[in-house]
């Protein structure tokens, strides 16, 4: 398994509390979960009926 598929398994999404509107910056949301969330990770996922950024915790 490789070093990103394991880290997946040992993670929880969520959508972003301070984030609004359609995600299309995958950096911007990725240091908004970081530097605001206290996240690991984030990045622009489809989640109907836009893209939205979402954020990757550990469990």
């Amino acid at each position: 398994m490789q070093k990103h598929q394991q880290w997946w398994k040992l993670s929880c999404a969520r959508g972003r509390g301070t984030w609004s509107g359609v995600c299309g910056n995958n950096n911007a949301c990725k240091n908004q979960c970081i530097r605001l969330e206290g996240a690991q990770h984030g990045s622009c996922n489809n989640v109907f009926p836009a893209h939205k950024c979402i954020c990757y915790f550990p469990r």
